[in-house]
Formats: structure tokens, C-alpha cells, sequence
């Protein structure tokens, strides 16, 4: 394990250098400047990378809290940053080479005592500890913390169905349903899902279409399609040419016109 974190620590140090190496020509504007994807100023990240390397070194001493660079330090100037980087670089370089491979450490979780020779998650894993998922994050005193906060993150896509304005109640509003999602409410009603997963296995109110080989009849099938489901609200409101409408929610007079348009005998009421 010795050689792991010595290699470890070589490579910070290189990367060290050619990262405050990179910022020492920056201008006092560009060290103000919050890039996206960080927190804080250039100025706020060099100072809490510096003074990191302080603590840790700090740290594996027993001791802490001596004057460590933090990000609301007073700016100490690029080149003294350059200088406690590299120096506190080296010292991790050389605590790692002094590693004892073979010192057993004692790691107490949850009532159990877990040894090995390290601190690793080889040695947690040898002990039967064996996570369904690892979140990675900052080291607490040099050793793993077994009951660390963490934060999990996960993505939803919103799938819509596309179709005509005319025949809006027959799509799916994908920006509909994400904005019910993404809202303040903590969970997601049985209204805000779609037609389909409400009614469960019920029957779909349109039927599928067959698409032959030779192809079909676009405006044909649309045209039945129509038809259909004007016959079938006729019928649920007894002819009420009104209340057909609301059900296909369409105005009266939309209503009427595609009644005449198909040539759909009148039934009942207006």
C-alpha cells in the first residue's frame, strides 16, 4: 500500500505544479473571476488547494488548525502559493514513503472492529464490508469514513407523445408532466401521469393501426378515426352535441363542422 500512496502523492505534486504554474500569469481579473463548475473565485480555489496540502500534512501529525490558507485567507500573493504548494507537495511525498506496510490499524463501525494493514477499501472489502454503491469524497483525518453524508443524484427523462393541435387530448405533454415533476410537490399524483398508466390495462381509447406493406390511407384513417370517436360521444351523451364536444374538447362549432365534414348523421339533440 506504501508504493500506492507515494505514487499518489508524486502525482498530486505534478499536477500541482502545472496547475499554479498554468495560473501565474493570470491578471488580478481573471483570478476574481468564478469559473462555472467551481465553488468560489480562482483565487478562492489556489488558496483552498494550498491550504488542503497544509492540513493534511497537519493532520497526519496530530495536529490542525495552525494558520492553514483557507478560502476566506487574505490573498498571500501567486508566488507564495506556488511556494506552499510545492513545499507541502514534497512533505506528502515523503510521509507516503514512510508508510509501515505492516502496522495493523483498528476500524471501529457500528459495533464491529474491522483490521487490516491500511486504511483502504481492500482491507473493508477483506472483512465483509460490501457497499452497493461507493460516493467518493474528501478524506476525514486521512481514514475512511464508513457513515459519511453523501449526495445522490439521479436523472429523469420525460418521454411526450407527439400530435396534431386538433387532437391535443390524444398526445402526451412532455413539458407538462417534467414541470409537475421538477415542482415543490414531494410526490407525484395519480392526475399528473398519463391516461394510459392511470387506466392501467384498460383498453386504449384509440385502437392500433395496422400499417400493411403497400402502406395505408393517411387522411382515410384519420377521417374513421374521427368518425369513431364522434359516434362514441354522441352515443355516451345521448345525441347532446354539447357535451360531445366538451368530451372531445372541442368547441360546438368545431364540433358541428367535422359532423358535416363526415357526413355523420345527427343523433338526438343539439
Amino acid at each position: 500500500m506504501k508504493a500506492h500512496y507515494a505514487a499518489l502523492a508524486r502525482y498530486n505534486a505534478w499536477a500541482n505544479r502545472a496547475l499554479f504554474e498554468a495560473c501565474r500569469s493570470l491578471t488580478e481579473a481573471q483570478l476574481a473571476t468564478q469559473v462555472p463548475g467551481i465553488s468560489g473565485s480562482v483565487r478562492d480555489l489556489l488558496m483552498h488547494i494550498a491550504g488542503g496540502q497544509q492540513t493534511f500534512v497537519l493532520r497526519t501529525k496530530g495536529r490542525q488548525h495552525e494558520g492553514e490558507l483557507g478560502r476566506w485567507s487574505d490573498w498571500p500573493g501567486i508566488e507564495t502559493l506556488i511556494h506552499i504548494a510545492a513545499r507541502t507537495s514534497d512533505e506528502l511525498i515523503s510521509i507516503a514513503e514512510q508508510l509501515e506496510d505492516e502496522e495493523e490499524v483498528d476500524l471501529r463501525y457500528q459495533g464491529k472492529t474491522y483490521r487490516g494493514a491500511g486504511c483502504g477499501a481492500r482491507y473493508l472489502m477483506d472483512h465483509g464490508v460490501l457497499a452497493d454503491m461507493c460516493i467518493i469524497g474528501e478524506p476525514t483525518e486521512l481514514k475512511p469514513v464508513l457513515g459519511h453524508k453523501g449526495k445522490l443524484a439521479m436523472r429523469c427523462d420525460v418521454h411526450g407523445h407527439p400530435c396534431h393541435s386538433a387532437y391535443a387530448p390524444l398526445g402526451v405533454n412532455a413539458i407538462e408532466y417534467a414541470a409537475t415533476m421538477s415542482g415543490l410537490e414531494t410526490e407525484i399524483r395519480p392526475e399528473a401521469l398519463p391516461m394510459d398508466i392511470r387506466q392501467g390495462t384498460t383498453a386504449a381509447v384509440v385502437p392500433p393501426v395496422a400499417i400493411p406493406d403497400e402502406g395505408i390511407h393517411f387522411t382515410s384513417v384519420v377521417s374513421s378515426l374521427e368518425r369513431d370517436l364522434i359516434l362514441r360521444c354522441l352515443e355516451k351523451t345521448g345525441g347532446n352535441k354539447r357535451q360531445a364536444a366538451r368530451l372531445l374538447h372541442l368547441s360546438r362549432t368545431t364540433f358541428i363542422d367535422k359532423l358535416q365534414r363526415l357526413n355523420v348523421a345527427e343523433a338526438g339533440a343539439a
